[in-house]
């Protein structure tokens, strides 16, 4: 079964989360109220996140986030903490071309 949102405004985001295998949801904010009940909420808990800006087309992510796992969290002095990365798709990027600013969210303590 598929459900049915409103047309989404505002940011887009793509969710890293669950140990084990990765689980990657595509994402928009939502209060809550009013979505259909077989949509899987993910909550991302409050804390500390450093960001990095990525800019480019979206074929070129996954590099760039493997690159800040493997060297740029622990050159930056973070270290990593157990919750959802996240990507953060806002008016600086084109859904349409693929093409634009992308936040990548990686959670630290």
């Amino acid at each position: 079964m598929t459900s049915a949102l409103p047309a989404a405004s505002g940011d887009g985001y793509g969710v890293c989360y669950q140990s084990g295998p990765l689980r990657y949801l595509a994402a928009m904010e939502h209060p809550g109220e009013g979505a259909p009940a077989d949509l899987e909420p993910v909550v991302i808990p409050a804390g500390d996140y450093a960001v990095w800006t990525f800019d480019g087309h979206v074929s070129g992510i996954r590099p760039f986030v493997m690159a800040i796992w493997h060297h740029g969290i622990r050159e930056a002095g973070f270290t990593p903490r157990p919750a959802p990365e996240f990507e953060r798709y806002g008016a600086d990027h084109d859904a349409e071309t693929g093409t634009g600013r992308v936040g990548i969210w990686i959670p630290v303590a």
